[in-house]
């Protein structure tokens, strides 16, 4: 579960400006919507890779073949009718259209700076940590 949470809002912030600039629209649900499809994404890219295999080892007519790639199927039906759910909602997205090129090289700037900044606060936050056991360590001694 905090996996999935992680991985939507990773993805969402890191593609949102260019999805801003490219499309004009951001959308209100996507986290939600995520949520219902992100689990089953590894599910069809192996179920997917597997048919493909098969399908490329295995000379098969069309109804065998039919069986085999019905789970990817079923898999991706259910993804497609998830964004389809999520999509037809009222106020599902709105437009930005003003977001140019200009705010989205800012955008990836001000990204890239906080991702830095996160990560050397992790670091000396765990530099600091060490020193402090070190500490601790020689005046019990």
């Amino acid at each position: 579960m905090k996996e999935v949470v992680v991985a939507t809002f990773s993805a969402t912030i890191a593609t949102l400006p260019l999805v801003l600039f490219v499309f004009g629209r951001l959308s209100v649900v996507s986290i939600i919507a995520n949520f219902f499809v992100v689990p089953l994404t590894p599910f069809v890219m192996a179920v997917g890779g597997l048919v493909t295999a098969v399908a490329v080892c295995i000379p098969l007519n069309v109804q065998s073949f039919a069986y085999i790639a019905f789970p990817a199927w079923i898999l991706l039906e259910y993804i497609l009718r998830s964004i389809e759910f999520f999509s037809s909602w009222r106020y599902a997205s709105m437009s930005i259209e003003w977001f140019s090129w200009p705010w989205m090289m800012i955008s990836y700037v001000l990204l890239c700076w906080g991702v830095y900044a996160l990560s050397m606060r992790k670091r000396r936050n765990r530099r600091f940590g060490m020193m402090q056991d070190i500490q601790s360590i020689k005046v019990s001694a």
